[in-house]
């Protein structure tokens, strides 16, 4: 989560590559078999399994109950696992992980960097 000012620079191994999970691989596992986590500056920030989250067709689902047809794109913010430590934090260096059951684990390092100066006197006051 980079603050303003910051730029995420993401590196996963292969340039312009974040995983190799296929959806088909992540459907045929039960979401309560999927473990999920966060890890902010080596301090792990959050953890669980991927069924505590909404899945996106459910979230839809009752959008389009409530709302109606949608046309055209549509960006829904999903939402997050609970915080270990029950609050927000920035960070430098930033890791995301997904385990499948059969053991196999995905995982996307990040760092954020400050742009300028000024960005960085606006956030510290």
């Amino acid at each position: 989560m980079p603050l303003p000012g910051q730029s995420a620079t993401a590196s996963s191994g292969e340039p312009g590559r974040i995983g190799t999970h296929r959806a088909s691989d992540i459907a045929d596992h039960p979401g309560d078999s999927m473990r999920i986590e966060s890890i902010v500056d080596g301090v792990l920030y959050q953890q669980g399994t991927l069924s505590s989250l909404r899945a996106p067709a459910d979230l839809l689902a009752k959008m389009t109950r409530t709302l109606g047809d949608i046309e055209g794109d549509l960006v829904v913010f999903m939402g997050t696992l609970p915080l270990l430590h029950g609050s927000f934090v920035y960070g430098r260096h930033w890791q995301c992980s997904l385990t499948l059951s059969a053991g196999k684990t995905q995982t996307h390092r990040y760092e954020t960097k400050w742009r300028n100066a000024s960005c960085a006197l606006a956030v510290n006051i």
